[in-house]
Formats: C-alpha cells, structure tokens, sequence
C-alpha cells in the first residue's frame, strides 16, 4: 500500500489529502495475515487488524516489526474493500 501525503493551495489555503493506492496480489492469502477465516464477517476482519496492527505498529514494537505491519495494514485495506475482498 502506498499512502502519500500531497498538499493543494486554493485560494491561499493549504489544503492536505492522503492518496491511496492498494496493492492487491492474487496469490497472497489475506485471510491467513490477519489470521482470520476466509467467511470472518467484516467486524471480525476489523477486530484482528487492530488487534495485530497494536501488536506490530513500528512506533510500539521493535523496527523489525514494521514489514510485518505494512502487511498487516495491506491486507485490511484489500478485505475492507468490496472491490478487492476475495
């Protein structure tokens, strides 16, 4: 997932928006990162992903930590889109 934070000025403000852009891979199991079964309802997806994204967030844990956490966070964007959910 790639986020960036990109500033506009209208008008003499500043305006600031995020842009997202998922990356969705096939062959990952998304299911299996959150730790979830592939039936889990969305509360259940949100549940694990906050739950591991506490775990592993780089400012908490260890540096290691922080690969794992954009896989985490990776994974929730792909299954809490019903674009993307397999």
């Amino acid at each position: 997932m790639l986020k960036s934070l990109q500033s506009v000025r209208l008008g003499g403000i500043t305006q600031r928006h995020f842009s997202t852009r998922i990356d969705f891979d096939p062959r990952v199991n998304y299911y299996d990162i959150l730790g979830v079964k592939e039936d889990a309802t969305d509360q259940d997806i949100k549940k694990a992903f906050y739950a591991l994204a506490k775990k592993h967030h780089p400012d908490t844990a260890n540096k290691e930590s922080g690969e794992k956490f954009k896989d985490i966070s990776n994974a929730y964007d792909v299954l809490s889109d019903p674009d993307t959910k397999t």
